[in-house]
Parts: C-alpha cells; sequence; structure tokens
C-alpha cells in the first residue's frame, strides 16, 4: 500500500497544471502550443524510462528504486514551483517525470513478489484506482489551493508531502515477504539484455502496446491537461468547478480498473471487456464533445470515459501472461512506455491544434480559446477509443486469463 502512495503522488504532480493553465500561461507569457510542449517534458522522459525502470526493479529491487526515484519526483516538484523562466520549468517537469516514471511498474512488482499470480489483474486495478485518487487531489483539492494562494505554494505543498513520503519508502517498503529466498541479482548486462530482447521479440508485445497507447490518450491530453479548459469554455464554469466535474472520469478510471480486472478474471477472457472498454469511451466520448447536456449527464459521459480507459490497466494482466516470470518487470515496463508515450505525443499535438484555430483575443495577458478550438483539438479523444476498440476485436490474441508465457 505505501509503495503505491508514489503512484498516487505521482499522479498528482502529473495533472497538477490541468488547473494552472491560465495562471501559467500569463506567468511564462505562453500559448496552448508552448505550454503544452513545456509540460510534456513530463512525459519526454517519462516514457522512455520505462523499459530502464524495468531492468532496475529486476536488478536492484523496489525499495531503492522506490526511495530514490520517488526523491528525484520531489525534487523536480520543488524546481517547478520556483520557476521563473521557460528553461526551468521545463526541466522541473522533466525530473518529476524521470522520478515518476518508476512508480506504477514498482507496485506491481512487489504484487508479483507476494501475492499469487491469479489476483495481478486485480492488483493492477487497484493501483489505477490509486492513481485516480491522485488525479482527483491534483486537480480538485490543488484548484483551490491555487485559488487561495497560487500555484506556486501549491506545489510546495506537494513538495512537502513528497519528502514525508520518500522518508516512509526508505524505512518500510520490503522487496520481498519474510522467510522468502531472495534470489542474488547479476549486473546489469547480458541477463538484461536477454530479456528485454525476448519480451521485444514478441507481435503481441507491441499490438497490446498500441491498444495501451491509445487507451491512455484519453486521460493524458483530456483529462490530465485540457479537459477542464474544454468544461469551463463549453458550460462557463469556473476552475473549481469544472476539476469537480473532471472528478467524475478519474472515478471513473478509479472504478472500472478493479472492475475490469474482476469482470475479466470471473468470464476468464481478455479480449472482450478491452473491446468493451473503448466501445463504451468513444460513445460517451464523442456525445460530450459535441452535445451539451445537462450537467447529471455531464458526469455520466466523464464517468463512462473514464470507464473506457480502464482497459489499460487489464493490457497489464495480459503483457504479463504472453511474458516469463523472470521478465515481468521488462515487460511491464515496456507497456507502461506505451501508455504514458500518448502524452508526450498528445499534449502538444492537441495544444498545437488548439493554437492553430485560435483567433488571436488576449485576455489578462493569456489566450483566450472558443468552444470551438477545443472541440476540434479534441477529436483525437474519440479516434483513440475507435483504434482501442479494433485492436481489442481484431489484433489482440486471446491469452483465457492463463500465463502462456511460462514454461513451468
Amino acid at each position: 500500500m505505501l509503495a503505491v502512495s508514489f503512484y498516487l503522488y505521482e499522479y498528482l504532480v502529473q495533472v497538477a497544471p490541468a488547473v494552472m493553465t491560465v495562471p501559467l500561461m500569463r506567468d511564462f507569457g505562453l500559448n496552448a502550443a508552448s505550454i503544452s510542449a513545456m509540460l510534456a517534458f513530463f512525459y519526454y522522459i517519462y516514457s522512455p524510462m520505462q523499459l530502464p525502470g524495468g531492468l532496475l526493479y529486476d536488478r536492484f529491487g523496489p525499495r531503492k528504486v522506490i526511495s530514490v526515484f520517488m526523491a528525484i519526483c520531489v525534487l523536480g516538484a520543488y524546481l517547478f514551483a520556483h520557476a521563473h523562466t521557460y528553461a526551468m520549468a521545463a526541466l522541473g517537469r522533466f525530473l518529476m517525470g524521470l522520478g515518476g516514471a518508476v512508480s506504477f511498474v514498482g507496485p506491481l512488482v512487489l504484487a508479483s513478489r507476494w501475492f499469487s499470480l491469479k489476483y495481478f489483474a486485480l492488483i493492477a486495478g487497484l493501483v489505477q484506482l490509486l492513481g485516480a485518487v491522485g488525479a482527483v487531489i491534483g486537480q480538485v483539492i490543488v484548484s483551490a489551493i491555487v485559488h487561495t494562494v497560487g500555484w506556486r505554494m501549491a506545489m510546495m505543498d506537494a513538495v512537502f508531502l513528497g519528502i514525508i513520503l520518500v522518508v516512509l519508502m526508505m524505512l518500510m517498503v520490503r522487496d520481498y515477504p519474510k522467510n522468502t529466498e531472495i534470489p542474488t541479482p547479476k549486473k546489469i548486462g547480458i541477463g538484461e539484455w536477454h530479456n528485454l530482447k525476448e519480451v521485444l521479440s514478441k507481435a503481441q508485445t507491441y499490438v497490446i502496446g498500441v491498444y495501451s497507447f491509445f487507451s491512455w490518450v484519453p486521460v493524458t491530453v483530456f483529462a490530465a491537461l485540457w479537459g477542464v479548459s474544454f468544461l469551463k469554455s463549453m458550460y462557463l464554469l469556473n476552475t473549481t468547478h469544472a476539476a469537480e466535474l473532471m472528478a467524475f472520469l478519474w472515478l471513473g478510471v478509479a472504478i472500472g480498473s478493479p472492475l475490469f480486472g474482476w469482470w475479466s478474471e470471473k468470464i476468464l477472457r481478455r479480449n472482450f471487456p478491452l473491446g468493451f472498454a473503448g466501445l463504451i469511451g468513444l460513445v460517451a466520448s464523442g456525445i460530450l464533445l459535441v452535445i451539451k447536456m445537462p450537467i447529471i449527464l455531464v458526469c455520466l459521459c466523464l464517468f463512462i470515459i473514464g470507464l473506457g480507459t480502464s482497459g489499460q490497466s487489464l493490457s497489464f494482466a495480459v503483457i504479463r501472461e504472453i511474458n516469463p516470470a523472470t521478465t515481468a518487470g521488462t515487460a511491464m515496463g515496456f507497456n507502461n512506455l506505451m501508455v504514458v508515450a500518448g502524452g508526450a505525443l498528445g499534449q502538444p499535438l492537441v495544444g498545437w491544434l488548439i493554437s492553430l484555430s485560435w483567433d488571436g483575443v488576449m485576455v489578462h495577458h493569456a489566450p483566450l480559446y472558443r468552444l470551438s478550438d477545443y472541440q476540434h483539438a479534441l477529436v483525437i479523444i474519440p479516434l483513440s477509443f475507435l483504434l482501442v476498440f479494433i485492436f481489442a476485436k481484431f489484433f489482440i490474441k486471446e491469452t483465457f486469463c492463463q500465463p502462456m508465457g511460462d514454461t513451468t
């Protein structure tokens, strides 16, 4: 549970800028394209670090890796809070991404050592649930703090919380249960590169990775950055109210992640839940973008979109099942690389598309974007869900919830 709090914390600092876009654009003199590029520095390192992160877990164990990398994440939050230039803010986001890069795989590696494999899909969902809780804190609660004391003090509050968690990680996290025979770790070298080669030699590794990429684009692009601004524009809300509505999407992620894991294990199928997630996300996101509805229906659509992204957590069980237990960290690291790559590519793309249709109007030294600017750019969301459905339906091979990669 303590290790999962790192993932919660990483999500808090990852999505917090969604409720800071206007003051950030004003303080740094940015538009939608440039602020997206700056914030995406988080993903520029977060994504490529997934494979090295998996190798580090296999080599050094969760306690050391989690403690060191969380300290790096906290340092990044500190630099971002004190940044007065674009370069320093980008560096802060870069270090937050570097530190947070191992936050999701760590609890999964621990789960693979402490629990039976049959519980893995459910545990992956529960880890995602805690990430969603961090996202809600990072938007709803941080929005209120930003409104009261400003975005810099809000980030410093996150720094203080992070310092406490780092100390607890160092003191309390253990790599293996008691009375477990601990294998002697080998130096990173031929063995780890063999693991990587084995994972990347499977065509299904890439297929599942593409599924994971598109299933999480709605989160990194919409929920983590531009969704609050879209809701403010469409329904004339303030930032705090829009963030409260966005919490329903994170609630969908929180409930859907363990639910899809449980459902999949119940019916002994992976493909149907994976495809169903894409289908409901496609319908709900399409409706949300083009139809102005009563707020209660907006909350319902956001919740269903969150459910639709939940196939991402189930994809970790699938990629674990097609690879041997000895390459678990590497396989899950690759899958998480594909998951977060959506932020590295999607956030700058959507920011550029929003700026492309901007009419040049400024309010209080910040760009004022129209509803149509957001709608045209965010069409990426239903398109991503469509591709999720197609890959689950036609390309991912069914594992029937069995470890196909193990030889024992």
